[in-house]
């Protein structure tokens, strides 16, 4: 394993860690001020799809705001992992088609319609899990790859018009985080405590020795 891979699996063993200690109740109330914030979002009563996720123990529980986009209409995709790829279905109900991976969260059934992307009209919001984000646009996954490799694809296939922000505690924030060239960079971050769009590695620099001043 090279430097970077080192770094990058002490950050996740720390991050681990850390998510461990919060109890149920923290994490309930966390996930209803995230589901609170991204449906404040401004641009939240024009989208016309929502790709999200069904959660880990470990990760905020969006249902709440799934069902509100189901409720108002909006197309709902849901990932399933496929060997190494991850596979987007439509879901109309979270209460039937779903399945228990063995990693511990629920995911569709490859019963249900597969994501049809030009179909899907021309604003989608994908919401990404992970263990840590910075505000370059950087992610920490959980060391498989699966949603850095299907964004390389779906980039390239895809019209525009698709905002892509991850979506965790706000205790999952980090100042900086290492990346390599196969990591896909988001749009922003979007927390319980609010929305941090992706800045610039020279913007990041700038806040962080502003911060560093105060």
């Amino acid at each position: 394993m090279n430097t970077l891979g080192r770094e990058k699996q002490l950050l996740r063993a720390e991050m681990k860690k850390r998510l461990a200690s919060f109890s149920d109740a923290w994490k309930e109330e966390k996930s209803g001020r995230l589901c609170a914030v991204l449906a404040a979002l401004e641009f939240w009563p024009s989208l016309s799809a929502l790709a999200a996720f069904l959660p880990l123990p470990d990760e905020p529980d969006l249902r709440p705001l799934l069902e509100r986009a189901l409720a108002e209409g909006k197309t709902l995709f849901l990932p399933r992992i496929d060997g190494d790829t991850l596979v987007f279905h439509r879901v109309s109900d979270l209460q039937n088609g779903l399945q228990q991976h063995a990693y511990g969260m629920s995911e569709p059934s490859p019963a249900l319609p597969p994501a049809d992307w030009t179909a899907a009209g021309n604003s989608v919001l994908f919401l990404v899990p992970g263990l840590a984000f910075d505000r370059r646009g950087g992610r920490l996954g959980r060391g498989k790859g699966f949603y850095d490799r299907f964004f390389g694809s779906f980039a390239k296939q895809a019209a525009g018009g698709a905002r892509i922000l991850g979506a965790a505690f706000s205790c999952q924030l980090a100042l900086s985080l290492p990346q390599s060239e196969t990591d896909f960079p988001l749009d922003g971050l979007v927390t319980d405590e609010g929305v941090f769009p992706a800045q610039s590695a020279l913007q990041s620099q700038i806040a962080a020795s502003v911060s560093g001043t105060t």
